[in-house]
């Protein structure tokens, strides 16, 4: 089994370092990033399963970076962060964030937490008879010009690698 990635995304070198250590000693791959560009540049250039934020990165929002991640990906995201007051949790959440860890925290509540949102989040992968695989994506259901509500579709990759589906 491939390990699953984690891209760790805080302006602190040494909470990453932390992070890093702690994730790759329980079997994850890691990637890392400083600023809100480069974990952007990341997502473009690597598979990731999950990504823990701060929502301070310097001169960079980590808020405004969960939303523009939860626009263009459903990756899982877990704040890890040292603002802990309720709206800043309910603001995070609010924007796409799956979980929310203040620090400081205690690495093996990281990696409980990691674990717990990825069993949650799955990775939506489907294989069926005939060499048939896809993912599972959910969004709007319209029937012709009736909107019905919302609901899960199958998109279908057969072996010749032609996709089938939404």
């Amino acid at each position: 089994m491939t390990p699953q990635t984690v891209l760790i995304v805080d302006d602190d070198p040494k909470i990453r370092a932390v992070l890093r250590n702690v994730l790759q000693d329980e079997g994850f791959t890691t990637l890392e990033a400083g600023t809100a560009a480069e974990a952007l540049a990341a997502l473009q250039t690597s598979t990731v399963e999950l990504i823990t934020l701060d929502i301070h990165l310097g001169a960079d929002n980590g808020v405004d970076l969960a939303r523009e991640i939860r626009r263009i990906s459903d990756v899982a995201i877990i704040m890890v962060t040292g603002k802990d007051d309720v709206i800043d949790r309910v603001v995070g959440l609010e924007v796409g964030a799956d979980d929310y860890i203040t620090k400081p925290f205690h690495v093996r509540e990281v990696i409980a937490w990691t674990r717990s949102v990825l069993r949650r989040k799955g990775d939506g992968a489907v294989t069926g008879a005939g060499g048939l695989s896809g993912r599972f994506i959910s969004g709007p259901v319209q029937i012709g010009q009736i909107p019905c509500g919302f609901a899960a579709f199958c998109s279908v990759r057969r072996p010749d690698r032609r996709t089938i589906g939404p």
